[in-house]
C-alpha cells in the first residue's frame, strides 16, 4: 500500500507496473481527485474520484490498465491510497 497528494497540478499517482493485475485507490482527502493516464490530466477530462469514493479495476477477464495514473484536483490537496496487486511469477 502507498499513497501520494494529489494537487492541483497533475501528479504522478501510480507509477506503470507491467506486472499490475488489479489495482484499487481510494480518497481519503478533502477535495475530489480526477485521474487520467498522464500528465495532461484536468477536472474536464479525467475520471471524478469523489472525497472518500474508490476506483477499482481488477480486470474480470479483460486486461488491466497497467501504465502510469496521475491525478488532480480542481481546488485543495487530497490524499490518494492505493494497493495494487502484481501478477505470481
Amino acid at each position: 500500500m502507498a499513497n501520494k497528494t494529489a494537487t492541483t497540478t497533475a501528479t504522478l499517482i501510480v507509477p506503470s507496473n507491467a506486472k499490475r493485475v488489479s489495482i484499487i485507490m481510494e480518497n481519503e482527502g478533502a477535495s475530489d481527485v480526477y485521474i487520467g493516464k498522464d500528465n495532461t490530466v484536468t477536472a474536464a477530462n479525467g475520471v471524478k474520484m469523489v472525497v472518500e469514493g474508490t476506483f477499482t479495476e481488477d480486470g474480470a477477464g479483460t486486461p488491466v490498465y497497467k501504465g502510469d495514473i496521475y491525478g488532480i484536483t480542481s481546488a485543495g490537496t487530497a490524499d490518494v491510497r492505493y494497493w495494487e496487486r502484481e501478477a505470481n511469477h
